[in-house]
């Protein structure tokens, strides 16, 4: 985490720089001053395009816009984010919340540069919910407490995993919370609970299971954001 906090902090001071120049190139075309350096040319590539596709004009104010919308797993480090650094396996695509824009791919240290909290766990989310897609594939049975985790059981209710059906009492929600505390629980779980977490989680098509490998053959290693999903952004 303090890895992560200074990152960010560094980041504020380069996001100062860079919105002070921005500014000042604003002002001088607004001043006519012919010789003014176009904004292009002062940001880096994935600033510039940042505030190109926002509403707001500067980037400390531009990055409040921005949500993480997609995330892709690369099988070789093939990838390059819009700022020109190479050898990637983990991009991201963002959305503008207020324009509609998207922009892609966007490397994990870059996601850091926005210094959004939201964006983060966004982004932890969908990463975590394709590791376990994975595991699913690779048909190693699904364990709550050593695949699982509490950002995940939550992206798996947000993106509909829990099916309604007779066992939940056609109440989806029931099934994230029970597995919520069963994953909190640290006592011994009775042998009901345990094959209550079974049957969410591997038997039948209505299991998390069935749910992974569906996704898994539709999307590949890759996953949206439920407000994407749903067509709007939150």
């Amino acid at each position: 985490m303090t890895k992560v906090r200074e990152t960010m902090d560094e980041n504020e001071d380069f996001e100062i720089e860079q919105t002070s120049m921005t500014d000042d190139v604003e002002a001088a075309h607004e001043d006519g001053v012919a010789k003014a350096p176009p904004l292009e040319a002062v940001l880096s590539p994935l600033l510039f395009e940042v505030v190109q596709l926002s509403e707001a004009r500067t980037f400390t104010l531009a990055r409040h816009e921005w949500r993480v919308g997609n995330y892709r797993l690369l099988e070789e480090p093939s990838g390059v984010c819009v700022c020109t650094k190479t050898g990637l396996i983990h991009l991201y695509e963002i959305y503008n919340v207020k324009t509609g824009a998207t922009l892609e791919p966007i490397g994990s240290e870059c996601i850091k540069m926005f210094g959004e909290d939201r964006m983060l766990e966004e982004a932890a989310q969908l990463r975590e919910l394709v590791q376990l897609q994975k595991i699913a594939v690779d048909r190693v049975p699904l364990d709550l407490k050593g695949h699982f985790s509490k950002r995940v059981l939550a992206g798996l209710f947000l993106h509909g995993a829990f099916q309604p059906c007779y066992a939940n009492g056609y109440d989806a929600e029931r099934d994230y919370e029970f597995l919520l505390g069963q994953f909190n629980k640290r006592s011994k779980p009775a042998l009901e609970e345990i094959r209550r977490v079974d049957a969410i989680l591997r038997r039948g098509n209505n299991s998390v299971r069935a749910w992974l490998l569906r996704r898994a053959e539709e999307y590949g290693d890759s996953i949206e954001a439920p407000f994407l999903e749903k067509g709007g952004a939150a």
